[in-house]
């Protein structure tokens, strides 16, 4: 029984592996759209900005509008990485409307241009435990259903809603199992064809599907099911024949104390005090600007373009360097590698490593234990990165 279990569940997860990447190959088509549109944006700021650089509000306005472009790219890989992880449910406490405004973008690549889509997110902070990447897959698959569901229909809509829901006497009968009061409900509503009576019992069941043959697996909602069973949550669905379909996602509230960082940092850098750090990547153009950016911030700076010239440097100046700031995935030396070596003589010595790549997904287990080396991603803020070389040197 045992092994029975066992194989069950690593179907499970190649199934929802295997549905992330179905979705992924459909985001394609919109996240090159968006990412178009951004590096259209940029360009034009450039252009703006040389052409007022006699005008220094106009070129301070413009490279603002630079800073936030390039950070809506950057999330938007980062939520295209983490959306495609591997791995074990990790369950942990996050706001949801934040988190769902910080990653709708995403999840909106998948309706064409021609679907009319609303949103409605509430601004009291809905705090839920849960696992972030679960509840974008969640989210995923019902926006697909909708796109699906509104094939041929005129003026198609798909109305996306998040607000807080107290119970009811009625949701308790229908769901004995939950009985907290406080929920976090998303509504995803479509005007499609909708479900017709008859079969709107058997959604949820596996293998049953409402599509014609080779648009899906029948196991979508029931995958979305257990999920929700996962959150201590539950799924509803409404429908009418002719006039649409809308599914209502329940989510249990937990207090808003139990969210880290629930209150809003201020994005201000910590200046150094001159210390000796040793910047390793093997991109010149990111090294060379990150070297500027650790001088501005009060720091001498050593550069290696691999972990072999960082491990001769080391060897020269190893009684002065404070910090190593390094890239992962590098030719001849990586950063996982040069940190091995680092740790044979300076057991303590601070270390970050940063990676364009997912950091969830390489991590060995020497680099988790290590307590005095940290993770960041590319691109950083430096903001964050001037944060965590100041942790490190001024605990």
């Amino acid at each position: 029984m045992i092994e029975d279990v066992s194989e069950q569940r690593q179907l499970e997860e190649q199934l929802r592996q295997s549905q992330k990447m179905e979705a992924i190959g459909k985001l394609v088509g919109g996240i090159a759209h968006d990412f178009n549109n951004i590096l259209a944006a940029i360009q034009g700021s450039i252009f703006v900005a040389h052409n007022n650089i006699n005008n220094p509000a106009s070129v301070t306005a413009r490279l603002d509008d630079i800073q936030s472009l390039s950070s809506r790219a950057a999330d938007m890989v980062q939520q295209l990485l983490t959306y495609a992880r591997k791995g074990t449910v990790h369950m942990k406490p996050f706001v949801l409307n934040d988190f769902i405004t910080h990653n709708l973008a995403l999840s909106k690549t998948l309706v064409p241009e021609n679907i009319h889509f609303h949103s409605s997110i509430c601004d009291t902070p809905l705090p839920i435990l849960g696992d972030a990447t679960q509840v974008q897959q969640i989210l995923m698959n019902l926006l697909n259903n909708a796109v699906d569901a509104l094939d041929a229909v005129r003026q198609p809509q798909i109305a996306f809603e998040i607000q807080s829901y107290h119970a009811s006497n009625a949701f308790h009968f229908r769901h004995p199992q939950l009985t907290q009061n406080q929920f976090a409900r998303i509504t995803i509503r479509d005007n499609g064809a909708g479900i017709d009576d008859a079969m709107l019992h058997s959604i949820f069941e596996p293998f049953f599907t409402t599509k014609e043959v080779g648009k899906g697996t029948g196991l979508g909602l029931a995958m979305i099911d257990g999920s929700m069973q996962t959150h201590h949550g539950c799924i509803e669905v409404e429908s009418v024949v002719g006039q649409g379909t809308s599914f209502h996602l329940y989510f249990p509230l937990i207090e808003i104390s139990k969210v880290e960082g629930s209150g809003n940092e201020k994005q201000e850098t910590i200046q150094g005090g001159g210390e000796l750090v040793l910047l390793v990547d093997d991109e010149e153009m990111l090294r060379q600007s990150t070297c500027e950016v650790l001088q501005l911030l009060g720091y001498e700076v050593l550069t290696a373009e691999d972990g072999q010239e960082a491990k001769a440097l080391f060897d020269q100046h190893s009684d002065s360097i404070c910090l190593i700031l390094s890239d992962v995935v590098m030719p001849n030396m990586g950063g996982d590698e040069l940190l091995k070596y680092v740790r044979q003589t300076a057991p303590t010595l601070p270390v970050i490593l940063a990676s364009g790549y997912d950091s969830q997904s390489f991590q060995e287990q020497s680099i988790i234990d290590d307590l005095y080396c940290d993770m960041i991603n590319k691109p950083f803020r430096f903001d964050a990165l001037s944060k965590a070389i100041a942790k490190r040197l001024k605990p």
